[in-house]
Parts: structure tokens; sequence; C-alpha cells
């Protein structure tokens, strides 16, 4: 009986674990710096409002110039109002991540995952998507003026009313449906 039970008990706790996401202990290490390389902050929701997640009252800067190389931040929502501007997230693995409404320029998505990502409404201005895979991202109403990013990625990506990187609008609904 105590064999079966431990069992059930080892089970649960990994299952519990698992279906997280998160590690507890990089989203600390994420909210107290803003910066974690390499932390696991997959599937959390992060839309709401940082000061009372870090004590403080004035957060209109604190997610700029964030360092998330090669994190996990598959699921993951982050603040529409977030700043995030000049951040880095080379090598993310970040499906079906949330960036919209954010301030995202000057940032770094070189060789990340980004397929199925939202960036609906964002000001991705002068951001580095080289190497990215971007398979059936939005960026409807999007802002890329300047923005690296190849004509193959556009192509699979949803983008309607959006100022592509020289600067013209997408005047209607092009790429992956």
């Amino acid at each position: 009986m105590f064999k079966k039970t431990f069992t059930f008990i080892a089970i649960l706790t990994f299952n519990s674990a698992f279906a997280l996401g998160y590690q507890p202990n990089d989203v600390n290490t994420f909210i107290n710096t803003g910066k974690c390389p390499g932390c696991d902050l997959s599937m959390i929701n992060l839309t709401a409002p940082m000061n009372t997640m870090i004590g403080t009252t004035n957060n209109q800067n604190f997610y700029n110039n964030m360092d998330l190389r090669n994190a996990d931040i598959v699921g993951t929502s982050f603040s529409s109002a977030a700043n995030l501007q000049n951040s880095n997230f080379t090598g993310i693995s970040g499906a079906n991540v949330s960036f919209a409404y954010t301030q995202l320029s000057g940032s770094i998505f070189v060789n990340a995952i980004l397929e199925n990502a939202s960036f609906g409404n964002a000001n991705l201005s002068n951001t580095d998507f080289t190497g990215a895979d971007m398979k059936g991202a939005n960026v409807n109403f999007a802002n890329l003026v300047g923005a690296k990013i190849s004509a193959q990625q556009l192509s699979e990506m949803t983008h309607c009313n959006t100022i592509l990187p020289n600067g013209t609008i997408s005047q209607s609904c092009t790429g992956m449906q």
C-alpha cells in the first residue's frame, strides 16, 4: 500500500509541475531583475500590472532592456502596456506568445521560434528578426518600420494594415490565412 501511495504522489507531483509550465524560481528572477537568460517562463500571464507583482508604483520601464536569451516563453502573455524596447529575445522558444500592443522597438529576436505569435498593434520598429521562425505570426496593425525581416518571413505571417519595413502600409490582409 505504501509503495502504491508513494508512486501515486510522485506521479501527481511530477504532472503538476509539468502542467504548471513555468518555473517559480525563474519567475522570481525575472520579476526582480528583468533578466533571465535560459529561464522557463512558459504559459505565464504577465498581463497583470507589474507594479502589483514587484511592489512598486512605477513600472513604466520595468521591462525595458530585458534579457531573455534562449528562454522558454511558449504561450506567455506580456502586458499590452509593457515597454519591452531594446530587449534581447535571441533564440527564444516563443510559439503562441502574445506581444500584442507592446513596445518592442529595437529588440532582438534573432533565431527565435515565434510560430503563431501575436504582435498585433505592437511597435516593432527597428527590431531584428534575422533567422526567426515567424510562421503563422500575426502582425496586424503593427509598426515594422526599419525592422530586419525577410520577404519570406513576411509571406508566412498575417499582416493587415501593417506598416511594413519600407514604410508602406499593407492595404489588404496578406500572408498565411
